[in-house]
Order: structure tokens, then C-alpha cells, then sequence
């Protein structure tokens, strides 16, 4: 078995070399790595916005309806809503609608036909966690606005399901037992585009709707080529030897992780040694998992590497608290500030735990973004996780930020 394992992973490297100079000699002409996409900051909002757009029939699309009623195919929605004639409708798409206690609703659709009024609230969340009754909150105020008719979609990059703290599993559980709640993530978008596609009659959002579309692909299912991913499938079909190296391959898939995930801690201690840091906590497929460097040892905030999801999913890095009591609104601001300052193209965060954070976009989930195993492999992450802590250092060191680590 050994030997058919070796020829598999030979010749699929043979096989994707040489796929990568063909890609190298027709980059011209095909130039594979060019989106739009590349030129927008797709956080959250803008996501948001992109959808809202599309789904508000008087967006500027022109295409009226049409990614609205694909859209609703999409969701588990109670039978009389399947007889909704969105040609007679007035309907409202909005982003960021406020709700009663303050809490803003990422897109919000109001379906009214003569007296009857149909309600959507779209909670998008494509790399953050829930918050504390977050779902449990919209539920409120779409009950409140829709008594009869409401539904909430979870719209989820990776598949994750919603907190228990942002709503109960059995109130879930009920949402769903009476159709008031839809779980869809954004690959599962990608049939929507692929069926609004084929009834679009406008080039410029063909265009727009395809790059979208592929966008989605590369982020959140790693599709960088299809091309190479048909490639390797191929040459695994080819002999039922190599279809079995495979499973034998993917049998030892977490356990190879896991070995990568060890190495990199090691690499860490290493390289926090040298700079005479201190590392604690641990690395794990845990929620929440991460690895705390300390500048020093009395200091009470750490620059903190985490994963926000389980199984090495929503990687982030940033300036965090070590003690949930600790309160110093006013130092927050200014590490926000100054880790703002560093890095002008980043989306530099906040929140009650951390004084400044930045999601690591390409490599946010580690089971779609597998190049970063081989960042391990290579030492790259290491250099970079370790070349973010000693810019952060120097920059909050010349405003004279880090002795106000030390606070209590």
C-alpha cells in the first residue's frame, strides 16, 4: 500500500507541475488570477451590500425580481410564502436596519402584497461569531414586525452552526420545526448564481454575477483552479490502487494536522524565545483555541493568535486581555489606533476581549485554505505571525504603549 501511496502523490506532483507550466505559457491570455474581487474589501458589510443589491428587485441589475425569487428557493419557508406573486408586491431590501434595542439587522426584506406583509432578516456572517442573543434578538423584532409571517436566514461562510449563546438550541429547534429559520452558507450561494446566470439578460452583470460567483469558490471552498482540482481527480480514477491511496491519504488527515499544528507551536516557542517573549495556552481544534505571546511576563494584555471556530477554522491575530474583569476602555482605543495606523490597508477590529484584531483572510479557514499547511511546513507562518507580534511591539513601544500592559 505504501508503494501505491508514494506513485499517487508522485505522480499527481508530476501531473500539477506540469499543469502550472501550461497555466505559466497561456497566463496572457487566460490570466487566471484577475477579479475584481481583488480590488474590493470583502468584509461582512460589503458582502451585505453585494447581496442586498441583487436581491432588491429596484437594485441597478434591472433584472427586477429575478435574485429574489431564486433566492427564496433557496430557503425552508412555510407553503403559503411558495404563493407569493412578487409581481404585484412592494418590497423594501435594506442593510443595517436598526431594531428596537439598538442591535442592526445585516439585511432586512419587507414583502408586502395588499394587506399582507411577509418579513425576512438575513443575518450574514462569513467570518465572524455570533454575539451574546444575537439571533434570539432578531427573532424579537421580526415576531414583532411580522407576528404571522417571519423568517430568519443564518447565512454562514463555513458551515458553522449559530452559538448557543446567540439562541437557544431548543428555540432553534422550534424555529425550525415552524419554518421560521433558514441555515445557508455561502457555497450554497453558488447554485443561486449559477440559476440567476442562465436567466440574466444583461452582460455587465453576467460578468459581475460569474466573478462573483468564482469569488465565493475561491474563499470559502479553496477552488483557486477547478482546472487542477479535475486534474487530480482524474488521475485517481484512473487505477482503483490510487483511489484507494486516497482513503488511505485521508485517513490520516487529522492526524497530519494535528502534527503541523505541534510543529508550528514549536517554531513559535522558538522564535518567541530569541526575542525573549513568553508563550502560553495551546493550539487546538477547540473553539476559541489559541496561543498567547507575552512581551513580557507582568503584562496583562498578549498578542494572541485564535481560531474563532472549531477544527482550525476562523484564524485571527491581535492584541487581547488575559483576564475577563479587566476594564481599560481607553488603552483599547489607543492600541486600536495605533494598530490602525500600522497597517491602513487592514480591517483592524475590536471588541470586549481584544484592543485590536485582524482576521487573516487568506488563511481564515484551514480546511479550505490548505496552502497553509505548507506555510507551516516551511517555516513562512511562523516568520509571520512572528513579524506581526514585533511590528505591533515596536509600534505600540514608540508611543509608549506597552507599560500600560502592566495595568491591574
Amino acid at each position: 500500500m505504501n508503494l501505491n501511496i508514494s506513485k499517487l502523490l508522485n505522480q499527481v506532483s508530476y501531473e500539477l507541475k506540469a499543469l502550472e507550466l501550461a497555466r505559466q505559457k497561456y497566463k496572457k491570455q487566460l490570466a487566471p488570477n484577475f477579479s475584481i474581487f481583488n480590488y474590493i474589501y470583502t468584509d461582512e458589510m460589503m458582502l451585505s451590500r453585494i447581496i442586498a443589491d441583487l436581491l432588491n428587485p429596484s437594485g441597478d441589475h434591472a433584472q427586477g425580481h429575478l435574485f429574489l425569487s431564486l433566492f427564496l428557493h433557496q430557503l425552508d419557508l412555510p407553503d403559503d410564502w411558495r404563493n407569493i406573486n412578487l409581481d404585484h408586491a412592494d418590497i423594501t431590501v435594506q442593510t443595517e436596519k436598526t431594531i428596537r434595542n439598538g442591535r442592526r439587522m445585516d439585511i432586512y426584506i419587507h414583502i408586502k402584497i395588499a394587506q399582507q406583509s411577509y418579513g425576512i432578516c438575513i443575518e450574514n456572517k462569513p467570518f465572524a461569531a455570533d454575539g451574546d442573543q444575537q439571533l434570539q434578538d432578531y427573532a424579537n423584532e421580526m415576531s414583532f414586525l411580522f407576528p404571522q409571517n417571519w423568517h430568519l436566514v443564518y447565512l454562514s461562510g463555513y458551515g458553522n452552526e449559530p452559538a448557543e449563546h446567540s439562541v437557544k438550541p431548543e428555540i432553534l429547534k422550534s424555529w425550525l420545526d415552524q419554518k421560521n429559520f433558514s441555515h445557508i452558507t455561502f457555497p450554497d450561494l453558488i447554485s443561486w448564481l449559477k440559476q440567476a446566470l442562465t436567466e440574466c439578460q444583461n452582460d455587465k452583470v453576467i460578468y459581475f454575477i460569474k466573478e462573483f460567483k468564482h469569488y465565493i469558490e475561491k474563499e470559502f471552498l479553496s477552488m483557486n483552479d477547478i482546472s487542477e482540482q479535475n486534474h487530480i481527480l482524474n488521475i485517481i480514477l484512473q487505477d482503483p490502487q490510487h483511489i484507494q491511496a486516497t482513503f488511505e491519504l485521508l485517513g490520516v488527515k487529522d492526524q497530519l494536522q494535528d502534527s503541523l499544528i505541534h510543529k508550528l507551536e514549536q517554531q513559535l516557542q522558538s522564535a518567541a524565545h530569541q526575542k525573549g517573549w513568553y508563550i502560553t495556552d495551546r493550539i487546538s481544534r477547540d473553539h476559541w483555541a489559541g496561543l498567547n505571546i507575552f512581551y513580557t511576563q507582568k503584562h496583562k494584555l498578549c498578542f494572541r493568535i485564535e481560531f474563532n471556530y472549531y477544527n482550525y477554522r476562523g484564524f485571527f491575530i491581535g492584541i487581547a486581555k488575559r483576564e475577563g474583569n479587566l476594564a481599560a476602555p481607553e488603552l483599547f482605543h489607543q492600541i486600536h489606533s495605533a494598530i490602525s495606523e500600522l497597517f491602513p490597508h487592514e480591517k483592524v477590529k475590536q471588541s470586549e476581549w481584544w484592543a485590536a484584531y485582524i482576521d487573516q483572510k487568506d488563511i481564515w479557514d484551514w480546511q479550505t485554505h490548505t496552502h497553509v499547511w505548507s506555510m507551516i511546513e516551511s517555516g513562512e507562518l511562523c516568520q509571520r505571525i512572528t513579524q506581526y507580534a514585533e511590528l505591533i511591539y515596536q509600534a505600540l513601544n514608540q508611543k509608549n504603549l506597552l507599560d500600560e500592559f502592566n495595568l491591574s
